[in-house]
């Protein structure tokens, strides 16, 4: 539990990491729609992680796959697209 209220810049930053995770959007993309630097808002991603304010990323959602021919691979491409919401 933090003691410490956060200032108004982690709050800020904290808004924009929590909106971008309502819509499901990645930081790089959430970053560009809102006139962010990436590499910015990834710092304070980090350092609000560091202090607890957020937690840590410690599972691996990625998992093996193995696709034979091109409309395998046009199966998974699109089965990622509709995951992560790149349409």
């Amino acid at each position: 539990m933090r003691s410490k209220p956060l200032t108004k810049i982690q709050q800020d930053w904290l808004n924009h990491i929590e909106q971008a995770t309502k819509h499901k959007l990645f930081m790089p993309a959430y970053a560009k729609q809102n006139n962010l630097a990436l590499k910015i808002f990834n710092n304070a991603r980090s350092a609000l992680t560091k202090n607890g304010i957020l937690p840590t990323i410690t599972n691996n959602p990625l998992i093996p796959v193995f696709c034979v021919g091109p409309s395998c691979l046009r199966s998974i491409i699109q089965c990622f697209l509709s995951v992560y919401h790149f349409h």
